[in-house]
């Protein structure tokens, strides 16, 4: 068997060589070569706005404050690439991510009664939290 092996190797020419093997991480979905597009596909509802970023795809979102303001416990972030700068509701599905991965900054700090801390979501899009603290807030957190 191995010489038959070796036989049938030996044969051909450079002309009827394989083509390559496709790019693996291509066919699992790894998306940190692709390109973020910078406007949404269609208008916004009213009361919310189209922000684009180079790690997440254009979605349309609603401002806010803090997370009081963001519907079934979203999160109130500052988007580190998101334009219009401000903050917006997100959550762990919405903005989806394309681009590259993003590294979380360590901005922490206590704004009167909110908290302000980093979060990203499994790298997918990443910025500053603002998290209202009923009880206060010390260092960046909020109190028990």
């Amino acid at each position: 068997m191995f010489a038959t092996f070796l036989v049938v190797a030996g044969c051909g020419s450079d002309t009827t060589t394989a083509p390559p093997p496709p790019d693996l991480g291509m066919m699992l979905g790894d998306l940190s070569g692709e390109t973020c597009s910078h406007s949404c596909t269609l208008a916004c509802i009213a009361g919310a706005t189209c922000v684009t970023g180079d790690d997440f795809k254009p979605t349309c979102l609603k401002s806010c404050t803090d997370q009081r303001d963001c519907a079934n416990g979203g999160h109130c972030v500052e988007l580190r690439s998101g334009m219009p700068a401000g903050r917006w509701c997100v959550d762990a599905t919405t903005p989806l991510h394309c681009g590259p991965t993003c590294t979380v900054a360590s901005a922490q700090r206590c704004d009167g009664s909110v908290a302000v801390h980093s979060i990203s979501f499994a790298a997918a899009y990443c910025g500053n939290e603002y998290e209202f603290c009923a009880r206060g807030c010390t260092n960046a957190q909020c109190n028990p």
